[in-house]
């Protein structure tokens, strides 16, 4: 067994345990929380990653990985049984979805570092795209599971789910072994020098832009299936989403090495805008899964291709730094954005989120195209000089 595979199933296991809460707003609500506090309690992970890679980035990166996950995932199976304990209290539940936050920090950097040494420079992004797929299947897993737990045991039941996800994980992780590390003399920039770089500021925009969709679909459509069809559901925008997502990663990935990103990102774009503007339209449940089917399209595409084209842009021994500084920059948005869109839809509705989100992908279409402007103007492929 390869070692690229050994790391894609742990990229499954740690993300279905950070998945594993996805439906939890519902029961968060019926503790009296805002969707104001839903949006703040579902980012503080990703505030907790943020806080870290920006302050403890250069150090972050040549830690141990295998040895410093598995201490992650020892810290979070902790954390979901004390949330589990405490089910009852929104501020305890905030303090451990802290603590749990250990998790995704280290998925999301020292996992996403140890793919770029494992991949040649010249199909980083397909290569990106094919490990994803392990972190695409959580969302139809965590989404059926997680409606299965709520029927049986109500929403503290997604708390034990969460911790037995990271107990597997746990285990899974003494199989892997630490790959190479491509060491340099030159020193290592932080993530806030790389984003400063003027020459990035456009990807940068676009990352921005494309950050703020998951964390607030995930995070508001629960409620929303709730007052809209009687019932908290993710599984109907996950599944169809998950589904093509994996199939453009499996069958197309490599695409995205080979042909230049123009096209790729005006399509990613166009795509997100009619999945957002099809959970404007009265279509039920086919809205959700029309919305889930587009979303995926935009989804599968953005999130190798931008991390691969801001990777590209610096040396290779700082790989690490840009691809972190490409995550703080994603996971800031949502930070930024889900809270604010929470309190617009205690304000004016699921709609006006909706609606707000929509003119994003607007802008980001745009954005794009006047970054690469005509297909003359492309570069020949994102990991050319």
């Amino acid at each position: 067994m390869s070692g690229f595979f050994r790391f894609m199933v742990v990229n499954f296991l740690a993300n279905c345990s950070v998945g594993s809460i996805a439906l939890l707003p519902p029961y968060l609500h019926s503790l009296g929380a805002s969707q104001t506090f839903v949006g703040l309690f579902n980012v503080l992970g990703i505030l907790m990653l943020v806080v870290v890679v920006l302050f403890f980035g250069r150090a972050l990166v040549k830690l141990p990985r295998v040895k410093t996950m598995r201490w992650g995932y020892l810290i979070t199976f902790v954390a979901y049984l004390l949330s589990w304990l405490a089910s009852g209290s929104l501020a305890w539940l905030a303090v451990f979805r802290v603590l749990g936050s250990v998790n995704q920090i280290l998925s999301s950097t020292l996992m996403v570092s140890t793919v770029l040494d494992l991949s040649p420079p010249d199909r980083r992004a397909g290569s990106l795209a094919l490990f994803s797929v392990g972190g695409m299947l959580t969302n139809p897993v965590t989404s059926v599971a997680g409606e299965a737990v709520v029927r049986v045991w109500g929403g503290p039941g997604l708390f034990l789910m969460g911790a037995g996800f990271g107990v597997a994980a746990l285990a899974w992780s003494f199989l892997l072994r630490e790959p190479p590390v491509h060491e340099s003399d030159e020193r290592t920039p932080s993530a806030l020098e790389v984003m400063a770089r003027p020459e990035l500021r456009p990807l940068f925009l676009l990352t921005f832009a494309f950050g703020m969709y998951y964390s607030a679909l995930a995070t508001f459509l629960p409620h929303h299936t709730l007052d809209l069809l009687g019932e908290a559901n993710l599984s109907a925008f996950m599944v169809p989403f998950s589904l093509v997502a994996i199939g453009i990663r499996v069958f197309l990935g490599k695409e995205f090495d080979r042909r230049p990103p123009r096209r790729f990102l005006h399509l990613s774009f166009l795509a997100i805008l009619l999945a957002l503007v099809s959970l404007l339209l009265p279509l039920g449940w086919w809205g959700l899964i029309l919305a889930g089917l587009l979303y995926g399209v935009g989804h599968s595409v953005l999130f190798p291709l931008l991390n691969t084209l801001v990777v590209q842009r610096g040396p290779e021994a700082h790989k690490a730094s840009f691809s972190n500084a490409f995550t703080v920059v994603n996971l800031i948005s949502a930070i930024v954005t889900t809270p604010l869109l929470g309190l617009l839809g205690d304000l004016w509705g699921f709609p006006a989120i909706v609606t707000v989100l929509a003119l994003v992908a607007v802008g980001g279409f745009l954005v794009s195209r006047s970054t690469y402007p005509r297909p003359a103007e492309d570069p020949p492929s994102v990991h050319s000089s």
